[in-house]
């Protein structure tokens, strides 16, 4: 029987103000006496946050392609001896403390009986578990996009979420698929949401940013629904990172966000494009006379106090025909039946946002579904749910 390498995924905006690896997934793995080796992968540049944790941990980090998951992970097994086409990888992300290890070693003795990727259901919170596959599987979907006929985004997303290309070719793959784990006890559900926001108060603000490099992703994905004449509010617009692909896509941005750090750094970030400003604030802070013909809100409406009078006041700055574009997390059924994260205050069902846009009057134009970074059918939401509404004319 192969090995079996669990490899953590991570930079270090998944740090906590934490050293100790039981807030991490690192130490539940290395206890659980389940896998050969743990690897932490990062891309370039993490080295001075991850490499003194590695070794503290006693396991090893190896610092690979930024963008390309799949090359990172098959170039860390080769330079780590690990080289078996039958050894089974099990992809896990560091900030992730609580990983279901009963449901992950079912994983890997599916993979043992034969496949080469065990897929997880829709309405399964794949945060909780791992991504297992052969290490053999992997070196196959390393190539596979080098002769996609898709475009260079969807490659580009292969390499990054090389699962999702093993779902997409059943021919190539043998896929096997977890359909079903069964509700936590509520009481387990409290403990792991209760450790978690211990974690993130601890850490204060969110490190976590759009990269501008990014070669896809949810402001990508706005650019086919922009016209050049457009003038763009982003609410909550984080650092700015995002409006990188926007910036020459439209006439004007105004980018929206209450915690001034970020402010500043989107300034910094943005400075040689005199069409993009920024204002800290909240929606309820833009002056009652600017309106705009595009509003884009991506995962805000699930921080908010009341998501009707947030997409109420954002609908009272559309010009009439103006366009909301709005991205949400999907709230899994399994296995906390309820948002992991404690910084969601709400997470939504299929429905819950169409009827919303319904009782503030904006008029559902396009809705799709989220599954590792590509925008398909709605029914196959995996992570999020993305809609496109209009203020009537």
């Amino acid at each position: 029987m192969g090995k079996i390498i669990a490899v953590v995924q991570g930079t270090a905006d998944d740090l906590y103000e934490s050293r100790d690896a039981n807030d991490y997934c690192v130490g539940p793995l290395l206890e659980s006496g389940i896998f050969t080796d743990v690897v932490i992968v990062a891309p370039p540049g993490e080295e001075r946050a991850l490499e003194g944790l590695a070794s503290d941990w006693g396991v090893r980090a190896y610092f690979g392609d930024e963008w390309s998951i799949v090359d990172r992970i098959t170039n860390s097994m080769k330079t780590s001896g690990h080289t078996e086409s039958d050894t089974v990888i099990a992809r896990v992300l560091l900030r992730g403390f609580f990983v279901d290890l009963p449901a992950v070693r079912d994983m890997i003795r599916t993979i043992q009986s034969g496949f080469d990727y065990v897929s997880i259901g829709r309405e399964i919170n794949y945060a909780l578990l791992a991504d297992v596959t052969t290490l053999g599987g992997l070196i196959k979907a390393k190539d596979a996009p080098n002769d996609w006929e898709g475009s260079a985004d969807e490659q580009a997303k292969f390499r990054f979420y090389p699962w999702r290309l093993m779902e997409t070719q059943p021919e190539n793959y043998k896929s096997a698929e977890l359909n079903h784990l069964p509700l936590y006890p509520r009481s387990k559900v409290q403990e792991i949401r209760g450790r978690f926001r211990a974690l993130h108060a601890r850490s204060g603000e969110n490190k976590s940013s759009v990269r501008p490099s990014a070669p896809f992703g949810r402001y990508r994905n706005l650019l086919s629904y922009l016209k050049p004449s457009d003038n763009l509010l982003d609410i909550a617009c984080g650092q700015g990172g995002g409006l990188a692909p926007l910036r020459t896509a439209v006439s004007s941005i105004l980018g929206v966000d209450k915690n001034q750090n970020y402010i500043d750094r989107a300034e910094t970030l943005n400075s040689g494009f005199s069409n993009v400003s920024f204002i800290c604030g909240t929606e309820t802070d833009i002056p009652d006379s600017m309106t705009f013909s595009v509003i884009t809100s991506l995962h805000t409406l699930e921080h908010v106090a009341s998501p009707v009078d947030f997409l109420r006041t954002l609908r009272a700055h559309l010009v009439p025909g103006g366009r909301l574009l709005l991205e949400v997390p999907k709230l899994f059924r399994f296995p906390l039946g309820e948002p992991l994260l404690p910084v969601h205050d709400f997470e939504f069902s299929l429905g819950e946002v169409e009827d919303l846009l319904e009782e503030v009057g904006l008029e559902l134009v396009t809705r799709r579904g989220v599954d590792r970074g590509t925008y398909g059918e709605i029914h196959q939401a995996r992570e999020a749910f993305f809609y496109v509404a209009q203020r009537p004319l």
